[in-house]
C-alpha cells in the first residue's frame, strides 16, 4: 500500500521469498542490520525514482524511505508464534514444493532470536529518527 501511496505499484516477482532473509544495503545506507530477517512474499516494489532505496535483494527492493515513512517488504514482527499462526490458519497451503512446515519452523526458530534483536533495532531506529524527531 505504502509503495502505491509513493506513486509506485507492485507486482508478481520471478522468486518467492520465504524464510531466513538478508538484505543488501544500498549507497545510502541502512541504520539497520542486514540480517537476519523473516520473509514470506513473491512480490515487488516498484517505486519512482524520487524514493530512497535503503536495501534490497536480487529480486526485490526491502526497505524504502520517503520523508516520514519506512516501507519494508519482509517481516520484522514474525515470531515463531506468528508464522505457525499464519501456517494454521491456511498458510501451509501455499509452501512451495520441497517446503515443509516443519523446515520452515525450524528454520524460523533458528533465527528467532537474532531476529528479535534486529526488530528491536529498527523499531528504536524508527522511534529515534521520525517519532522523537517529530515531538521535538
Amino acid at each position: 500500500m505504502l509503495a502505491k501511496a509513493v506513486g509506485g505499484s507492485v507486482e508478481k516477482s520471478d522468486e518467492l521469498e520465504l524464510g531466513e532473509l538478508h538484505i543488501k544495503e544500498t549507497a545510502l545506507g541502512l541504520p539497520f542490520p542486514e540480517g537476519p530477517w523473516f520473509s514470506w512474499h513473491s512480490d515487488r516494489m516498484i517505486l519512482p525514482d524520487h524514493i530512497e532505496v535503503l536495501a534490497e535483494t536480487p529480486s526485490a527492493v526491502q526497505v524504502f524511505r520517503h520523508k516520514t515513512a519506512v516501507g519494508l517488504q519482509f517481516h520484522p514482527e514474525a515470531t515463531a508464534d506468528l508464522v505457525q499462526g499464519w501456517l494454521d490458519i491456511g498458510g501451509a497451503n501455499y509452501l512451495p514444493a520441497g517446503m515443509t512446515t516443519e523446515i520452515l519452523m525450524a528454520e524460523v526458530n533458528t533465527i528467532a532470536d537474532d531476529a528479535a534483536r534486529n526488530c528491536e533495532t529498527l523499531v528504536d531506529w524508527f522511534i529515534s529518527e521520525y517519532v522523537a524527531a517529530e515531538k521535538s
